[in-house]
């Protein structure tokens, strides 16, 4: 019988065995986990140029004596039924050497040997070089299969290899090379119990693989070698549902489709869903939902998808995005690019967003670019190159914003709360910083004035203009009922009542005021919410009505003057004109005398 020799290789604990054209004496060769001693006898293809093809070493001892109960159809060159209640019913160089074994055709296909009942009950319908070496196995056709499991199914294919108890191969693992070249993989194996290859090229189940299922996949290049062995099981009751190079090593393990997806060895109920360069290791319970690179390494670690992806904390999530990082435990990051959680960033959470990180418990990044919440239960909503370093401090957004002290809030831009519990909100006219400078201030700049609004139309309320140091509050006519005029000499009368004190609030010591009582005020003026507020507004017009009743006193005072004034010029003239009179009377007298002293002379 002519025969070929096999160079022999283990590869991943599966025999990996390459033909060679020669003739001559047949070398047997045992593959890794094989299915008998070596025997006289190997059945193998012919070598056909251009091509080589990769076979199976499957030694048999030959069925060299016959029970007489075997039965060949039509006798061709090696046909052989040895076994007991054995047919070959066409073919050439067909053995079926067990009880009850049956070969319905092809080339050099065996069953069993030496009588052994090794693969009784089995069935080859076709094919060539395809071997059972198990009881209840089957092989429907193709090149080079082996079913060397009890109750194994090989349905068709090349070099496929059902090995476990009750494993299954579809179908599938097809290679071929150009001349001389090595081959780098196998066909398709079904290696643990209840194993299952559906189909597809050098797809493999370990022995271990007890349960594993790979659906399909695998990938040759028929011109310039192979990438490699495609995707392999080697942990229990783990799924492969198609793709290329993925691998499972842990156990209950699921890899649904893509390429390069690997669960790794200890590696316990986790699943890839599909992408490319996925890995999960290190625990178990851990999913990848798709992308690429994406790798979980904590024990219930999530990443839905993207591309290298990271959730290395427990219970640790990654939804989507591009370089991202889950590292404390419970930690969640939406999506976006380069977001990482440190692994002290425990319950942390980073929506989305570019370049945001979280450092420390309970930490929340919502958005934004290059935002750090390194503060606990520290958050940022959203912006720019912001930080929220104080415990429980909060940025809504933003730019360069920085809340620093505990309880802090710094919003707008460039605004920083250094202090604990300061409120420090700064608008984007000056390009320097608004910090605050002791702790529980409320600080905020805005250039283009302050509104204060007190209902919902926004219409009542007060404003401080731009540039302005003074409150302006409304005092509009259109927006006032109810007006009626003031008796100012009552309100001056109030006035003059009034208890006004020099006085320190309570909580401001050394701090000295000047200004009357709210309960006094409101008792002598009856105005204001309460009896314990006054406002300014109210203060201002008791004041204006005290200053107008005390004008109109001081005009009715000048008037008065006036007339008291014109009364005295009158007396004044009066005892001029009367001087005046006296005077004249007076010159006349001195000349009436001057004149009797000069008559008495001239007497």
């Amino acid at each position: 019988m002519r025969s070929l020799s096999f160079a022999g290789t283990a590869v991943a604990g599966f025999g990996i065995l390459l033909l060679s054209a020669s003739s001559g004496a047949a070398t047997p060769n045992q593959p890794a986990g094989g299915l008998g001693a070596a025997s006289a006898r190997t059945y193998v293809h012919a070598a056909r140029n251009p091509y080589v093809r990769r076979g199976l070493a499957f030694s048999a001892p030959g069925c060299t004596t016959s029970n007489g109960t075997g039965f060949v159809a039509i006798a061709e060159e090696g046909d052989y039924a040895g076994g007991q209640a054995s047919a070959v019913l066409g073919g050439s160089g067909n053995e079926a050497c067990d009880l009850n074994a049956a070969i319905a055709g092809g080339i050099q296909n065996v069953i069993g040997g030496a009588g052994s009942n090794a693969a009784g009950g089995s069935f080859i319908g076709g094919g060539t070089v395809n071997a059972i070496a198990s009881d209840d196995a089957f092989i429907g056709a193709g090149f080079g299969n082996r079913s060397g499991g009890p109750e194994s199914f090989d349905g068709a294919g090349m070099l496929n290899y059902a090995e476990g108890s009750g494993a299954f191969v579809g179908a599938g693992g097809y290679e071929y090379y150009a001349a001389g070249a090595k081959p780098a993989g196998d066909g398709n194996i079904a290696g643990g119990t209840d194993s299952f290859v559906g189909a597809g090229d050098s797809n493999q189940i370990a022995t271990t693989g007890n349960g594993s299922f790979i659906g399909a996949g695998g990938y040759s290049f028929p011109f310039g070698g192979k990438r490699g062995l495609n995707n392999q099981i080697s942990g229990v009751d783990s799924f492969i549902g198609a793709g290329e190079q993925n691998a499972i090593s842990g156990g209950n393990g699921v890899i649904g489709g893509g390429s390069n997806n690997v669960i790794a060895t200890s590696v316990l109920d986790s699943a890839i869903v599909a992408g490319q360069s996925n890995s999960v290791s290190e625990a178990g319970d851990m999913f990848i939902g798709a992308g690429e690179g994406n790798v979980a390494t904590a024990q219930y670690a999530f990443v839905g998808a993207g591309t290298g992806n990271t959730a290395d904390g427990l219970s640790a999530f990654v939804g989507a995005g591009y370089g991202n990082r889950a590292g404390g435990e419970e930690a969640f990051v939406g999506s976006g690019r380069e977001n990482s959680i440190a692994n002290a960033g425990t319950y942390a959470v980073v929506a989305g967003g570019h370049a945001n990180s979280a450092t420390m418990p309970y930490t929340t990044v919502a958005g934004g670019t290059s935002n750090t919440a390194s503060g606990v239960a520290a958050s940022i909503g959203g912006g720019s190159s912001s930080s929220a370093s104080g415990t429980y401090a909060t940025v809504p957004g933003g730019y360069k914003n920085s809340a620093v002290g505990t309880a802090s809030f710094a919003a707008g831009s460039q605004a920083v709360a250094h202090n604990s519990g300061t409120f420090v909100w700064s608008d984007d006219s000056s390009n320097t910083q608004l910090a605050s400078t002791a702790s529980y201030q409320f600080l905020a700049r805005a250039a283009g004035g302050f509104f204060l609004y007190s209902n919902a139309a926004a219409s009542v309320g007060v404003r401080l203009a731009p540039n302005s140091g003074t409150w302006g509050s409304l005092s509009d006519r259109t927006m006032k009922s109810d007006v009626v005029p003031l008796d100012d000499a009552a309100v001056l009368e109030k006035v003059a009542a009034l208890p006004v004190s020099e006085w320190s609030y309570t909580a401001e010591h050394g701090v000295r005021h000047v200004g009357p009582m709210a309960q006094d005020f409101y008792a002598a003026f009856g105005v204001g919410e309460d009896d314990r507020h006054i406002t300014s507004i109210d203060e201002d017009g008791v004041a204006l009505a005290a200053i107008k009743a005390l004008h109109a006193e001081n005009a009715g005072l000048r008037q008065r003057l006036a007339r008291d004034e014109a009364l005295h010029r009158s007396d004044e003239e009066r005892r001029a004109h009367d001087e005046m009179v006296r005077a004249r009377d007076a010159a006349r007298l001195a000349a009436l005398e001057k004149a009797v002293v000069a008559l008495q002379r001239l007497r």
